[in-house]
């Protein structure tokens, strides 16, 4: 059998247990992703916090702005990046984190291509790229928490749903100098909160099996 087959059966027994409330829509695996998405949150802070790259005045496409962007940008990508290759290693055990990681870097190419695409046809017609952030923020977090207050099981979605909301209805307040501590600050809040969601969830589930 090729390991394609392989996968898809695995990832079919999680979905039919998860139908038959046998288990729930993620892994451990997940609250490590969620943790180190936080702690890529913490540096991206501390980057922007305790060096000149955010104060040094630049033009937009100068080293300084691409250096800037690149502090803001790469730890959550090699975050992202060393949980999938983690993932690809436990497939086996925790089909659902491989699956869910094996998806989300095509979703995530497509929406970024798309977003950025739109966002450039706006500003050439007068929009504001400020506006257009915040309001693409709050709608991913409205969006995002819907199916959480219908399904349960999908609870641990409020932790990012809440945090995405809260960067949207900041980010008018925010300027290029700040822009490095929000993403840090909804890095680490949408990881902590989400995480500790998993957790709270996971224990219930035991505790209810046990009983």
């Amino acid at each position: 059998m090729s390991e394609i087959y392989l996968d898809r059966v695995r990832e079919d027994l999680a979905a039919m247990r998860r139908a038959l409330g046998m288990r729930l829509p993620f892994e451990q695996g997940h609250i490590w992703a969620n943790l180190a998405l936080a702690l890529a949150g913490a540096i991206v802070v501390a980057l922007t916090r305790w060096t000149s790259l955010s104060s040094v005045p630049t033009t937009r496409g100068s080293l300084g702005h691409w250096m800037y962007m690149g502090v803001v940008t790469i730890p959550p990508l090699l975050a992202l990046g060393v949980m999938a290759v983690i993932a690809h290693r436990r497939r086996d055990s925790a089909p659902l984190l491989w699956r869910d990681s094996r998806q989300a870097w095509p979703v995530a190419a497509v929406a970024a291509f798309l977003y950025l695409g739109f966002m450039a046809w706006a500003v050439n017609r007068g929009a504001s790229a400020g506006t257009i952030t915040a309001s693409t923020l709050f709608l991913a977090g409205l969006f995002l928490l819907a199916p959480a207050l219908v399904d349960r099981s999908l609870r641990h979605t409020i932790g990012w749903a809440t945090a995405t909301m809260i960067a949207g209805l900041s980010a008018p307040l925010g300027t290029y100098e700040s822009a490095g501590l929000l993403i840090g600050g909804w890095l680490i809040a949408g990881g902590l909160s989400s995480a500790a969601i998993m957790v709270w969830q996971l224990r219930s589930r035991s505790e209810n099996v046990a009983h």
